[in-house]
């Protein structure tokens, strides 16, 4: 009769750590993501456009939103942005103009690294 209740004090304890597993695992999620949509330093967003867009896609939405280009990258849909001005709608503007995605730019910053070579 002792073992039943042991195993079953064991059962018990199973379901309850996979939850709070679960929810540590979430909280970390939602912490990355947090982090990944907020603008940078200077009000910056990495701008992420249609892969199947023309290459000028990115450089028209951030012109449309009235921003100018900080850096592009190796590819033609990524391109690190900032307001023209002060504007505090600036990701609003970018989104309504075609933007897929705005990141943070330090998630994206290995996009931008080039390999030392010859």
């Amino acid at each position: 009769m002792a073992r039943s209740i042991e195993s079953k004090a064991r059962m018990a304890s199973k379901p309850t750590y996979r939850i709070v597993l679960a929810c540590l695992c979430f909280l970390f999620a939602a912490n990355v993501v947090a982090h990944a949509v907020t603008p940078g330093p200077d009000a910056e967003y990495a701008v992420v456009v249609s892969p199947h867009a023309p290459a000028s896609a990115a450089a028209m939405a951030v012109a449309a939103a009235d921003g100018l280009i900080v850096r592009s990258g190796p590819v033609d849909w990524l391109v690190i942005a900032r307001p023209a001005g002060e504007s505090s709608d600036f990701g609003a503007k970018l989104r309504n103009a075609g933007a897929w995605f705005l990141l943070n730019p330090m998630v994206v910053a290995g996009c931008f690294s080039r390999p030392d070579g010859p």
